[in-house]
């Protein structure tokens, strides 16, 4: 069974089928082991799930960091458009300091001179796009410590929030299905308490 925007039950108990035209990014349940966990999917071109950040193997705070670490240095890159190549790969390595100190390059000279965020051909291509993901990722994980309190209610929401889809601006979207905007002060702080305490 599929239900709105494409995404319904296999029918064979393993969790959530992916059919039709879905949007690049969007909250997916995705039933594992027996419990339903939230995150954030990357639909490849042919329709099929490529990857899903809560999944096994894969360290969600590490996936946030870095993409607000990219989207800072666009910021910076943006604001300072003077930059030359040699300032912008500092801006990054003064970044990569801030946010993860315990990196360690080891005498790779291209990365310790702030060269690592050129592998990341979405800077160039599509500016400001990884961000998506880290808003992506808070919903599902409001989602996520809402289920954990009342399932139910938790569903119906998200559910209203694929047959929404992208009938309104995002801050619109969550406040029709009641979720909190992660632009609010103190956002992060209650989500962190309230998955804690689920």
């Amino acid at each position: 069974m599929v239900l709105a925007g494409g995404v319904g039950d296999d029918g064979a108990g393993n969790g959530l089928a992916v059919e039709g035209d879905l949007l690049d990014t969007l909250l997916l349940a995705v039933r594992m082991d027996g419990n339903l966990v939230l995150g954030v999917a990357e639909l490849a071109l042919d329709g099929v799930v490529a990857g899903c950040l809560g999944q096994t193997g894969v360290d969600t705070d590490a996936v946030v960091v870095r993409l607000e670490t990219e989207d800072e240095l666009q910021h910076g890159v943006y604001e300072h458009t003077e930059y030359t190549p040699a300032q912008r790969k500092q801006a990054w390595r003064e970044l990569e300091k801030v946010y993860k100190p315990h990196l360690d390059y080891e005498g790779e000279e291209f990365l310790e001179s702030g060269g690592y965020w050129q592998f990341q051909h979405h800077i160039y291509s599509m500016p400001f796009y990884y961000i998506d993901y880290c808003l992506a990722q808070s919903c599902a994980l409001a989602y996520k410590g809402w289920m954990d309190e009342n399932r139910e209610e938790a569903w119906k929401s998200y559910l209203k929030l694929c047959k929404l889809s992208a009938s309104d601006f995002y801050t619109g979207l969550l406040k029709q299905v009641g979720l909190a905007c992660p632009f609010e002060e103190g956002y992060m702080e209650k989500l962190v308490e309230r998955l804690k305490n689920a």
